[in-house]
């Protein structure tokens, strides 16, 4: 029952980030993807996995910034693609921390890799 919110999230991140490519250059979309460390640390400080303290702070808002100042001046900037993409930036960081719990970062119940694949495969 937990695994087919991870199955839908999984087909959003397909479908955006593939959307994207016909939008965006390759070079503009990876530059964006560098950002899913900060936003998958974000994800797992709302949900109470990570500790936010000053250190972990100015490292994801440096790597965040670098990203931005890494894809200023784009060339083929188009607003759909820079959407899709995000989007599906934020469904795989969220699927990613959601994960985390249910292998064992938060959950009762903890799972191994195996099996967690298995119960997962159906679903995508």
């Amino acid at each position: 029952h937990c695994f087919v919110p991870l199955g839908i999230m999984f087909a959003v991140t397909l479908y955006t980030i593939n959307q994207a490519y016909l939008y965006c250059s390759v070079t503009f979309l990876q530059f964006m993807k560098e950002a899913n460390v900060g936003i998958g640390f974000i994800i797992s400080w709302i949900v109470g996995l990570q500790k936010i303290d000053r250190v972990k702070t100015f490292i994801v808002l440096w790597i965040i910034t670098s990203s931005c100042a890494a894809i200023s001046g784009e060339f083929a900037f188009h607003w759909a693609g820079f959407f899709l993409q995000l989007t599906g930036q934020l469904c795989e960081c969220t699927r990613a921390v959601l994960m985390e719990m249910i292998l064992g970062g938060g959950s009762q119940s903890k799972m191994d890799p195996l099996s967690y694949t298995l119960l997962l495969a159906p679903s995508c």
